[in-house]
């Protein structure tokens, strides 16, 4: 029997869970100079805006399929050195490298398991890069459900990932905390969860963002 918790707290990954050491594009400059021979800008901007367009649209493997878009683009489709699952791989490698555990996360996710708080993760994008991610860096060993949008049928703020994320983690009272107001925390109050909107430097439309973890627990009090 699955057990439910009284309360649930349910983190984003990417700039909430996960802080970025290494800017996006610099990742991709890796990848390009790595399996291209030289940093592409070209391709890269192609790959990127393509990604983000299948991403957006739920299309199966918009890695791959962004890539094979680009390499099209740009006359490396007949190149027998160049391998789309080359590409895919060193883009999954370099972007766990890029991203580090979020300043404060690991005590606080300490201290939830001490108070017997339930602990997921609910992000948008792709379960093969997300859970890399989360498993890279060993924040897999704190959570007990994780559901990725593309596992929903749609990404936040609508309101599938949230219920498959309630269903795989039953709890009394739901949390959501994350970087994107609209996605985490409009999305988590339309379906009647706390949202909790992170936001280290400051800029934020909510009233009371929470700034740096060392303070979610006390936010979490005054919820009680």
């Amino acid at each position: 029997m699955t057990e439910t918790f009284r309360r649930a707290v349910f983190f984003d990954l990417d700039h909430t869970l996960l802080a970025f050491e290494t800017e996006y594009a610099d990742v991709l400059r890796e990848v390009t100079e790595r399996h291209l021979g030289a940093g592409d800008e070209a391709f890269e901007v192609t790959y990127s805006d393509r990604f983000l367009e299948l991403l957006g649209d739920h299309v199966d493997e918009p890695y791959r399929r962004a890539f094979e878009h680009a390499l099209d683009e740009h006359d490396y489709a007949d190149d027998p050195a160049v391998s789309v699952d080359g590409l895919v791989e060193t883009l999954r490698e370099r972007e766990v490298a890029g991203v580090a555990p979020s300043p404060g996360i690991e005590r606080v996710l300490d201290a939830l398991d001490e108070r017997d708080v339930g602990v997921g993760v609910l992000t948008n994008g792709v379960p093969e890069f997300q859970l890399a991610k989360l498993r890279g860096h060993g924040l897999d060993a704190y959570v007990d459900a994780s559901v990725v949008s593309y596992e929903a049928g749609a990404h936040k703020p609508d309101e599938r990932p949230f219920a498959l994320a309630a269903e795989r983690l039953p709890a009394d009272e739901y949390v959501m905390v994350g970087d994107s107001y609209g996605a985490d925390v409009e999305g988590a109050r339309a379906m009647g969860w706390r949202g909790v909107h992170y936001a280290p430097d400051g800029d934020s439309p909510a009233s009371d963002p929470l700034e740096s973890f060392d303070d979610l627990l006390e936010r979490l009090d005054r919820f009680d």
